[in-house]
């Protein structure tokens, strides 16, 4: 068996195989269905820097697809052998009862690091009820798509490589990970991906198959967006001081005034 660090990489590659993503690649954001969630999505990355995205595991073969540079897509179809790769070729996302636990190594899914990876979802789902209630009553929205730029933007920043990522990780980010909880989740996800689409028609994001990554020009977007915000606020506070300093010139005037009243009156 293939193992590294006491890793055994073909073990992983077999749970890999029996609790794959769907077929199509979609990550409900459901919380009915995340609730049954018990999966994983991983990517793997060679010496040479080639990404993949992890499909099967047959006979002793890894199906993936292949990073494709030009398209931004995985959409190569290729066969692996295990032999080449190590515990750290491998990274994704562990999805189970509604939480997702990213991991940048096999060395961090031995079997008691997922067991602690469980019983906390499990704690959480169970300790919720409070902050489920309390989450309800928020009139939570998403309208402002430079928040959600940002948050891509650090997300993208956070992981490690340069593969996409899917919605349902920029919806933790943005609008916190209680969201399903919602009174109108739907609406939520509405005005999430009416920001996303806006980024991508303005070319601050790009949309593949698998999720979104930001572009260049995103880095140009925030420093402006943030340029004009410092200015805004700088002429926010010059016009206060402005505002003071002429309450406070009035108010002198008018004491002066007063005492030359009451001079005269004397």
């Amino acid at each position: 068996m293939l193992s590294i660090n006491n890793v055994d990489v073909r073990k992983h590659l077999e749970i890999f195989e029996r609790k794959r993503t769907p077929d199509n690649g979609r990550i409900s954001l459901m919380y009915e269905n995340a609730i049954h969630y018990d999966m994983y999505s991983v990517y793997i990355k060679d010496n040479e820097g080639n990404e993949y995205l992890f499909d099967r595991y047959i006979d002793g073969v890894i199906k993936a697809k292949k990073w494709d540079v030009q398209r931004n897509i995985f959409d190569v179809d290729i066969d692996l052998n295990p032999e080449q790769f190590n515990a750290d070729s491998f990274s994704g996302i562990f999805y189970y009862r509604a939480h997702e636990f990213k991991f940048n190594s096999l060395k961090e899914l031995r079997g008691f690091n997922v067991w602690k990876l469980k019983r906390l979802a499990n704690s959480e789902n169970k300790k919720f009820s409070r902050e489920k209630f309390l989450y309800r009553q928020r009139k939570q929205e998403i309208t402002d798509a430079m928040t959600v730029l940002t948050s891509v933007v650090r997300i993208y920043r956070e992981q490690q490589g340069e593969r996409p990522f899917s919605e349902i990780l920029i919806m933790n980010d943005v609008a916190g990970k209680l969201w399903i909880y919602h009174d109108d989740p739907s609406r939520l996800k509405k005005e999430l991906r009416l920001c996303l689409d806006s980024l991508v028609e303005n070319g601050d994001l790009i949309k593949v198959q698998d999720g979104y990554k930001p572009s260049g020009k995103s880095v140009n977007t925030l420093a402006n967006f943030n340029k004009n915000e410092q200015r805004y606020k700088e002429n926010i506070s010059s016009q206060r001081s402005m505002f003071w300093a002429t309450l406070f010139a009035a108010i002198g005037g008018l004491g002066s005034m007063v005492a030359a009243f009451i001079g005269v009156m004397k």
